[in-house]
């Protein structure tokens, strides 16, 4: 979408950043990298989001075939329709399972079946946060830790890697833990 929020903002005062979220995994400890400014036109760039979105169709499918299963089938297409043009994901599995009445909440659907170490959970591929920051810096953009309170023992190592920011300013964070961020 990014393309069509350039022109759209093409006769306004809106300046359009155009960014991209990695999801990454180091010692068991998950961490998203925020990519500011990236060339949307970098080959690298759109051939590793090709490859991340192709492991999600991939994880999805896995996920359908353990709820069917489990007796819980629901066709791949209702997802993907739910999904829209966007990265598929559990919860748009959570939100086909509500409609066809499998459980009554999307909470449900993550407590019973789709949640870490529940009977449908598949993991993703992850890449590493290393590997995030030299996609994103070989696209020409601004790598910046997003949601960083848990995984703040990371930092000295990205930092030394090209990390250039960290996202402070995050619902749920207290005052005292933005005015610990903002510090580091």
């Amino acid at each position: 979408g990014v393309p069509e929020a350039v022109e759209a903002a093409a006769d306004t005062r809106v300046r359009v950043v155009p960014g991209v979220e990695i999801s990454t995994e180091v010692n068991g400890l998950e961490a998203h990298i925020l990519g500011y400014f990236v060339d949307c036109g970098s080959q690298d760039l759109l051939a590793a989001l090709s490859r991340f979105r192709d492991s999600r169709l991939e994880r999805i499918k896995v996920i359908l075939a353990r709820l069917t299963a489990l007796g819980l089938a629901l066709p791949l297409q209702r997802v993907q329709e739910i999904a829209g043009p966007g990265a598929i994901g559990r919860p748009h599995v959570a939100k086909a399972m509500v409609e066809a009445h499998f459980v009554t909440s999307f909470q449900e659907a993550f407590q019973r079946y789709l949640g870490r170490d529940r009977p449908a959970y598949v993991p993703r591929p992850k890449i590493t946060p290393t590997d995030a920051l030299c996609l994103i810096r070989a696209a020409g953009g601004v790598p910046v830790l997003a949601h960083p309170w848990r995984v703040t023992s990371l930092l000295p190592d990205l930092v030394a890697k090209g990390l250039m920011g960290l996202e402070t300013y995050y619902n749920g964070y207290s005052p005292g833990v933005i005015g610990y961020l903002l510090e580091l």
